[in-house]
């Protein structure tokens, strides 16, 4: 009786950790240079979109280790990365040259992750199974498999890997790993903006017209967030990262008003292009059939994903589902079984609000205001820039009709005094590394089937424990 031991992890989100990008100067030195013709200077930074620095890579390291202690005596080691592995829609790439390019930079950028791959494969017993998810769709090419196939090898000592033990599942497999009562997806196909279509992942015409090469389709939620979330994110660290949507409406409606109401334009703009898409590519059908996805989504009684994972308990005959995506780690009890949340690996961020200390002995109050403005003013991104834009924004309003910029500057006049009262609020990062264990005996799948929802302790002696929310 042979026992067979599965080990999900999702959304590490791993990227290069540096980018070259224009040196940060002041807004007059900028302009002066764009006058006269002088090229930005370029210099090596932090990449801003790293969710999965240096420090992650080490604990990740350290937990395997861990976890080939752990399960030494069984006879069959899964180690499953289940979706969005690797963050490949930093950019527009839609042909698989430039797709390869993209992860042979992560792959250099990465070196301990693909080592700690590699060791895990030296085991005879261990396998690797990486799954396709929305932000590396691009895992669909069979270039870049070969890549990161070649990655690992390496990182094994040059020892070649039998297929079997290590597995990419992607649209040919309809990005579903079944093993035994046991069922793995990304959870992307449950999200109406970053379905993949997996019979027409990867197109060679539009609109009947040939290519001339073959084009990676790329979800319409990736294409949003390479459109709208990055940019954004590149100054402002909670975007994509906060899981509550409500504290960043709420943070941008006090404390960054400009932002905010680029945000709502651009998601207007993209709302638009969602239903053009469909037209694009070129399916009539498909138009028709986001009609009906907006159009349903008040009348969904469970969440998106908890209904996928009842479908697929319905339709594979399986008792526990596994998936991501969501980054919110979690344990659901269904009818059908049970619908586990691997959580993410990646950074998350969530807002503090600082303590405002008095010193004055007298006149407290207006000490009070008096430090909330300071802080306003220490703590807001480029105020310069933001006073900048909001004056455009009212010329361009008051060219409409008067009434429309008095309303716009009140409004913004309005959100300065509120983010004085409320006091911004600082950004802390944080992680919060989740996974999911299971474990069966061949013999008998249904009764002996054990799961559990865990975090990586490092303070622990055996690297993780349970995790209870």
């Amino acid at each position: 009786m042979s026992r067979t031991a599965l080990i999900s992890v999702s959304d590490l989100h791993l990227t290069t950790h540096y980018i070259r990008r224009p040196k940060n100067v002041s807004l007059v030195t900028r302009m002066w240079k764009r006058m006269v013709g002088k090229d930005e200077e370029m210099v090596e930074d932090v990449n801003p979109l790293d969710d999965f620095p240096k420090e992650h890579e080490e604990m990740f390291d350290r937990l395997l280790k861990k976890l080939a202690v752990y399960f030494a005596s069984y006879e069959r080691v899964i180690l499953l990365l289940n979706g969005d592995v690797f963050d490949l829609i930093f950019s527009h790439i839609v042909h698989e040259e430039g797709a390869v390019q993209n992860m042979q930079k992560i792959i250099v950028s990465n070196p301990i992750f693909f080592t700690a791959l590699g060791d895990w494969l030296r085991e005879p017993r261990h396998e690797i199974v990486i799954t396709t998810g929305n932000h590396d769709v691009e895992l669909n090419w069979s270039g870049v498999q070969a890549v990161v196939r070649q990655a690992i090898e390496d990182a094994a000592y040059g020892m070649e890997v039998e297929c079997a033990r290590l597995h990419f599942v992607d649209y040919t497999d309809s990005y579903i790993f079944q093993v035994g009562p046991v069922l793995f997806t990304h959870g992307n196909e449950a999200d109406v903006l970053n379905m993949t279509s997996s019979p027409l992942i990867v197109t060679k015409s539009r609109l009947g017209l040939p290519l001339d090469a073959p084009e990676m389709r790329i979800p319409l939620g990736s294409t949003a967030t390479v459109e709208i979330v990055y940019p954004v994110k590149m100054r402002h660290a909670a975007i994509g990262r906060e899981l509550d949507v409500r504290r960043i409406v709420k943070y941008f409606a006090l404390h960054d008003l400009t932002t905010g109401l680029y945000m709502e334009w651009r998601f207007w703009v993209f709302l638009a292009w969602y239903f053009v898409d469909a037209f694009r590519k070129g399916s009539v059908l498909q138009f028709l059939r986001r009609i009906g996805h907006i159009s349903m989504l008040p009348f969904v009684k469970d969440s998106s994903d908890i209904a996928f994972a009842r479908k697929l308990m319905r339709t594979h005959d399986v008792k526990l589902v596994v998936m991501g995506h969501t980054h919110k780690a979690g344990i659901h009890t269904l009818e059908e079984g049970m619908y586990f949340n691997s959580g993410t690996w990646s950074a998350l961020t969530r807002y503090k609000t600082p303590e405002i200390q008095l010193k004055w002995r007298k006149l407290r109050t207006l000490e009070y205001v008096f430090r909330l403005f300071v802080h306003y003013i220490r703590s807001r991104e480029r105020f310069i820039v933001g006073v900048l834009f909001t004056v455009f924004y009212a010329y361009v309003l008051f060219r409409l009709g008067f009434w429309w910029g008095v309303g716009y500057l009140v409004v913004s006049f309005l959100m300065f005094l509120g983010s004085l009262i409320a006091t911004k609020p600082y950004i802390e990062r944080w992680v919060r590394p989740t996974f999911v264990m299971a474990t069966f005996e061949d013999e008998k799948e249904e009764q002996t089937l054990q799961a559990g929802l865990y975090m990586c302790d490092e303070g622990s002696e055996q690297g993780f424990r349970q995790y209870l929310g």
